[in-house]
């Protein structure tokens, strides 16, 4: 048996079971609500202090019917060449990170433990989690000295 079950909807199922005697008494319900993991995120952007800390700053997505929980948050790592997790310094299941929609990178967090230097092009991954799961991660912000990438932006310590 298939439905055509629409997403974010609930619906109720019971079941019964006949034989020669007839039908039986039906089930408790089993109430369902249809969902699946958050949307895409869009590019991520940022926003350079005086003091050279950043703001990794992003928007909500489309939830896809289910409340987020979270965000993963990865920076680019230049020391080991990939992108890595730091609950330490960008956890996104803290309320306060998942309620404003950025995390903030100190300039020092940057240059120590994920080998930044004055000038470098800073880049970061986001993507949101629900009870289904995390979502697709958004695109790499990708900065360069070029006017073109209004939506990233270049890490410059000096």
């Amino acid at each position: 048996m298939q439905f055509d079950l629409r997403q974010g909807e609930e619906y109720r199922f019971y079941v019964t079971a006949s034989n020669v005697y007839g039908p039986s008494i039906p089930s408790p319900d089993c109430i369902y609500k249809t969902g699946t993991t958050p949307a895409k995120m869009s590019e991520i952007t940022g926003h350079n202090h005086k003091d050279f800390d950043i703001d990794i700053m992003w928007e909500k997505p489309d939830s896809n019917g289910s409340p987020i929980t979270g965000y993963e948050i990865q920076i680019w790592n230049k020391m080991t060449r990939e992108f890595v997790e730091d609950l330490d310094v960008c956890d996104g299941s803290r309320p306060k990170v998942r309620d404003e929609l950025k995390c903030l990178l100190s300039s020092q967090q940057a240059q120590d433990r994920f080998g930044y230097e004055p000038g470098d092009i800073f880049r970061a991954i986001v993507r949101a989690k629900n009870k289904w799961g995390p979502g697709n991660w958004s695109l790499p912000n990708q900065a360069d000295n070029n006017e073109e990438y209004s939506n990233a932006y270049v890490f410059k310590l000096e």
